[in-house]
């Protein structure tokens, strides 16, 4: 998490605002080996001959693991600065190499229905907070494997966390944990949340809340407007 959050605080410093808001914040595409592919562990498109990439699949545990991992990098992707930009059939559980076998028909009747919620979930969160679409941002980490992020406007706020570690988070979540980067004057985090994908409700007073988390979940709470 401290390294992530470097990164993106990296990103967020060296580029001007309006570019930076509008960037595609992608996990996919058609020049990718698929993002449950590569979460699942398969080996690196240049290591295989194209006849053994069109027969690789993950086994069913790796596949399980992948998708949880899908989830994380779905919850920053929609809970960050940026556009969200989804590669079809991602939401529908498609793997595959690289190209051609990245670019198969899209599973009509055959869709991952557990990833089509998800992602309905979390499009829902974000189309409804204006923090999530335009607010300041700042990162924090947590813990070494539980990352935060803490969006606002002057009448919205939204908080991210995710905890990919195999054990469970049980913490603050703190305004005060937010110390960098050009948007913390305008963070705040107070009065009642709403969690996009529990639907549970989370309160928060003078600037603190508190979280529990299964090991490779994540929340994305969003004030009720």
């Amino acid at each position: 998490a401290p390294a992530l959050v470097n990164r993106l605080m990296g990103l967020m410093e060296n580029y001007p605002r309006p570019f930076y808001e509008a960037q595609l914040n992608i996990l996919g595409s058609h020049d990718t080996v698929r993002a449950l592919t590569v979460l699942a562990g398969a080996p690196h498109r240049d290591a295989l001959p194209r006849n053994e990439q069109a027969q690789w699949a993950p086994d069913s545990e790796a596949l399980s693991l992948a998708r949880l991992r899908l989830k994380l990098g779905v919850l920053m992707q929609f809970g960050l600065p940026g556009v969200p930009c989804v590669y079809y059939g991602d939401e529908a559980g498609l793997t595959g190499m690289a190209d051609p076998f990245n670019r198969k028909p899209y599973p009509w009747g055959r869709e991952d229905a557990d990833l089509v919620a998800f992602y309905r979930s979390i499009t829902k969160a974000r189309r409804s907070s204006s923090a999530l679409y335009h607010g300041g941002c700042a990162m924090a980490a947590l813990e070494p494997d539980v990352f935060a992020a803490l969006r606002s406007t002057d009448n919205s706020s939204a908080a991210l966390i995710i905890n990919r570690s195999a054990e469970p988070y049980e913490g603050p979540l703190r305004i005060d944990q937010f110390t960098q980067g050009p948007d913390i004057d305008r963070l705040w985090l107070d009065g009642l949340y709403l969690d996009a994908l529990s639907g549970r409700e989370y309160r928060a007073i003078n600037g603190e809340l508190h979280l529990q988390l299964a090991p490779m979940t994540g929340l994305l709470l969003t004030t009720i407007e």
